[in-house]
């Protein structure tokens, strides 16, 4: 929650406003965070106590509300509190008015407590939990407390001694309050650490201490209720075996207590047998009919039972040709707790577990059984929501969801501020994909801070992460989960830490998306969804065969990842073609095609799969295969855009005049689908083709596409300025493509960048067939839509090469160095454009810095080798052609202007050689 400090407080959000309601007058609530503090130093100075007490109360509350780390508000507020009781009568008065001096006991408790785990070092801190425990102890004779706060003192010490680095969810604030330690309680001095570990230790051993008073009485007066009293206090201490005793003794003294039934219920429960604890349940609720508590408590046991027996059946029977749809329905429901196979062996045996007719039968004993009970509870303590919520989640797991949002709702309605009831409703509700409503009930449940322990209220900060997840909100998504993985700790629970590596693979983060798949790894290594999210992460971070490689361990799963590892070698052929040998490169190829076949049988009908088949059929030239599978697609889609565009792609590869104008009328389809295809674009396109907004004239800013994945695929061959410069007509142009595949894997640019791109790919097919005016009008098109693309420019910049016109296309290449000074074809190019003005010092320069963006490009060596050449430098131009015919052997072009460098140094033998590859490879000119 956040607020304004100018803010008045009647303006602030009204759960806010609730809390404050207890300690303001109506009058007050027009006052500012900051104005409370001032009025109740004031009230202090004229010694009005009652009223200082009140707005300090309030003012620490609204802090607490503005920043939940800040431990010095939870002190604070304890500690005014406490002066309220030992203090001036008045206050205590005052005070008690709004809550009874119990209650107040245990909020001050809990306030100091909280203050600890915020990051308060102070060894009296610890003492005065201690004083309060034993007092509030002496006072309602409840034993409960004392377990609780024994059960917080050792989660600290664990903190402290286990984890010094991360003891505090949060750093300390200081805040407004300049006076506490000016360290930061992750860099609190040693001395500081074993001092409040030593105290802790100190004021556990007193509460032990009143534990065994607990025994003394049981001793010398062991009615049933002072037993009952021991056996809780035993447990509270972790003595499970000797609580488990002293409940015997209570049921062997006095049979008819069914508080010694239930405790020995509550007992056998926390030791994990289930089956004895209802039994016992039974002769407690035989003993007291009317205690609703019991029937919930037993109805719990029976929902334990009853999951217990619904995992039996899913492990064995829910193959079964009788299946309801209910069973089927049962591994998908979000209330379904985790429980794994072999501890549910053990508890119901492995015979009963093969029973089919027993196996029906216990789960719709215990099922019926649970309901009842619950029912039972709700009759006779209506206001009790656990009840209400415990048999919503029965119901969601019956499919019966109209009787568990009516039970969610009453149970929000009897307690406004029950933070478990609307955890489920928001689980719920995203279960429907109501992922918005969800985000309000999960918003609900964290505000409802007195009533969470911090594992729930980390739950609730995880299920609101997998709401803004679901949104693809990425950056509230991992605010929910670093709030979530701050309050359980880092490492203590996986499946955050995966949700969260997913998110920041969204975001970009992918190093930090790392780290937290390590943390899953190294924490919970048999975490099912792991190797998924590794190979999801390191498919982005380009580490294809890493990819690969967590793919296939999560297929050994049984999970279908044929897609995501077709994905990950496709990516791996041909993000990295140039750095593979051709034999590695087909095989990645291959391996990609056999996965997406595989994936295209399990899931025929799926267009996504057979795109990204018919791209990897393209990568392999099987040409004819693609086009065959891309109008397979259409039958089914016949206006998917990029089915047409692969088509396209394909035809313009295959030989012949008549096949690249297939290819343009096959562009032409994918732009025309594309505009149809978003009636934003439809409306902007026509309104752009109609002349109403002049083309180029719109200057708009778009992101930067960094999805599309571009390759070189064209040799423009130019005419020669001159016979003795032959290799610089060689230059490269560029076909940008983009392979469409799984969205869960590869992102997509925006409606208006596809747009582009497609126009950019059509410029370029009518360039080969000689149609320049409409191949440059396509290229000024994509860049109206997509005016930072690098590729409309290098593409306008090679025109303009190759019509001659290189002031323009320099100015072109300038601009496209402009939007990317790394893009290593507008410095292979701009180079050419300087070697034809003879500005040979330049265009080193630049072939230099394409030879290092772009290592294996043949045409960058060969360029500067004709620049070489022409300085005079003919050692030099010789060993850059020898590399360049060393990354493309096949260029007959570059033998003969390598043998020509070497003629002229007189070793007409070695010229020959290469005269003699030029014309093996096809060469028919003049030599």
């Amino acid at each position: 929650m956040t607020a304004d400090n100018r803010t008045p407080i009647k303006a602030f959000p009204s759960e806010l406003v609730d809390s404050l309601m207890v300690y303001l007058k109506e009058g007050d609530q027009h006052m500012t965070v900051d104005e409370l503090f001032l009025k109740a130093l004031l009230s202090e100075s004229e010694k009005d106590w009652k009223r200082a007490i009140l707005l300090a109360s309030a003012y620490l509350t609204s802090v607490l509300a503005l920043d939940r780390s800040c431990w010095r508000a939870y002190y604070d507020r304890a500690t005014l509190r406490l002066r309220a009781i030992e203090g001036d009568e008045q206050s205590l008065v005052y005070h008690s008015e709004h809550m009874r001096y119990e209650k107040l006991l245990a909020v001050i408790i809990q306030d100091y407590v909280n203050a600890l785990h915020k990051g308060c070092m102070l060894v009296e801190v610890v003492e005065t939990v201690g004083d309060l425990t034993v007092r509030l102890l002496e006072f309602t004779g409840d034993a409960t407390v004392l377990r609780q706060v024994i059960q917080n003192l050792t989660r600290l010490l664990h903190l402290l001694i286990l984890d010094p680095s991360n003891s505090l969810s949060k750093p300390w604030t200081p805040g407004s309050f300049g006076t506490e330690p000016s360290s930061r309680p992750g860099e609190t001095s040693s001395v500081e650490r074993d001092l409040l570990v030593a105290a802790i230790h100190a004021q556990r051993g007193r509460l032990y201490s009143a534990v065994r008073a607990f025994e003394e009485a049981a001793a010398e007066n062991p009615t049933s209720e002072n037993l009952v009293l021991l056996s809780e206090s035993l447990h509270s201490m972790g003595d499970t075996e000797n609580s488990l005793r002293v409940s015997d003794k209570v049921v062997s003294a006095d049979p008819t207590s069914f508080r010694g039934h239930a405790r020995r219920a509550q007992l056998l429960v926390s030791v994990g047998q289930i089956a004895p604890a209802k039994a016992e349940y039974d002769k407690a609720i035989a003993l007291a009919p009317k205690e609703g508590r019991l029937y919930y408590e037993r109805g719990v046991v029976q929902i334990q039972l009853y999951m217990r027996w619904r995992v039996a059946y899913q492990a064995n029977f829910s193959s079964s040709s009788t299946v309801t749809s209910t069973t089927q329905t049962m591994s998908r429901s979000p209330f379904a707790p985790r429980l794994k196979a072999h501890d549910v062996e053990k508890d119901l045996g492995a015979e009963a577990m093969k029973d089919e007719v027993l196996v029906r039968k216990m789960m719709k004993q215990f099922y019926v059984g649970s309901i009842t009970d619950l029912s039972s509870c709700i009759r006779l303590e209506p206001l009790l929501a656990d009840a209400y919520v415990d048999r919503a989640e029965l119901n969601a797991l019956d499919e019966e969801f109209g009787r568990a949002f009516r039970d969610l709702e009453s149970a929000t309605e009897r307690q406004p501020k029950c933070a478990r009831a609307h955890v489920s409703l928001g689980v719920l509700k995203c279960h429907f994909s109501a992922y918005a409503a969800a985000i309000e009930d999960f918003d609900k449940a964290i505000n409802c801070e007195t009533s969470m322990t911090p594992e729930m209220r980390a739950y609730a900060f995880f299920d609101r992460g997998v709401a803004y997840q679901k949104l693809e909100l990425w950056s509230q998504a991992e605010k929910s989960y670093n709030e979530s993985i701050a309050l359980l700790g880092r490492g203590r629970d996986g499946a955050t830490h995966r949700n969260r590596a997913i998110v920041r693979c969204h975001l970009g983060s992918f190093d930090d998306a790392l780290e937290d798949l390590e943390e899953v790894q190294y924490n919970a290594p048999d975490d099912e969804e792991l190797h998924g999210a590794l190979g999801f992460a390191l498919l982005q971070l380009n580490r294809y065969e890493d990819a690969a490689k967590h793919f296939a361990a999560y297929g050994r799963l049984g999970r279908d990842t044929y897609v995501d590892s077709g994905n990950a070698y496709f990516n791996l052929a041909t993000k990295s073609e140039t750095h593979l040998q051709q034999v590695q490169h087909a095989a990645y190829l291959q391996q990609a095609r056999r996965f997406y076949l595989r994936a295209a049988r399990l899931q025929p009908s799926n267009v996504d799969i057979r795109l990204n088949l018919a791209n990897c059929l393209r990568k392999e030239n099987a040409l004819q295969a693609a086009i065959t599978q891309c109008d397979t697609i259409a039958l089914q889609q016949p206006l998917n855009h990029a089915c047409l565009e692969s088509k396209a792609l394909a035809l313009f590869q295959l030989p012949g005049r008549r096949a690249v104008t297939d290819a343009v009328a096959c562009m032409d389809a994918a732009v025309r689908t594309c505009v149809a295809s978003s009636a934003n674009l439809g409306n902007i396109f026509n309104a752009f083709t109609s002349g109403t907004i002049h083309r180029n004239a719109l200057e708009r800013k778009t992101i930067s596409r960094n999805a599309a994945r571009l390759n070189p695929k064209m040799v423009v061959d130019l005419p020669s300025p001159s016979a003795g410069s032959s290799i610089a007509n060689i230059l490269a142009g560029l076909l940008t493509e983009m392979e469409s595949s799984a969205s869960n894997v590869h992102l997509t640019g925006s409606h208006e960048q596809m747009l582009a791109l497609y126009m950019l790919n059509r410029g370029v097919m009518l360039e080969k067939l000689g149609n320049l005016d409409r191949a440059r009008q396509d290229y000024k098109d994509a860049f109206h839509f997509d005016p930072l693309s690098v590729h409309v420019q290098v593409c306008l910049g090679t025109l303009s090469l190759r019509e001659g016109k290189f002031e323009q296309s320099a100015a072109e290449f300038q601009r496209a160095l402009e939007l990317d000074p790394s893009s290593g074809v507008a410095h292979l190019n701009v180079g050419v454009v300087y070697l034809y003005r003879n500005k040979l010092t330049v265009a080193l320069t630049h072939f230099d810095t394409a030879i290092t963006l772009l290592p294996h490009c043949s045409y960058a060596y060969a360029n500067k080798a004709v620049t070489l050449a022409r300085s005079g430098n003919l050692p030099g131009a010789e060993l850059y052609f020898k590399r360049a015919i060393e990354e493309l052997p096949s260029r007959k072009e570059f033998y003969l202007a390598h043998g020509k460098i070497i003629a002229q140094q007189k070793r007409l033998h070695d010229a020959m050689v290469n005269f003699s590859t030029a014309l093996f490879l096809g060469y028919d000119g003049k030599l």
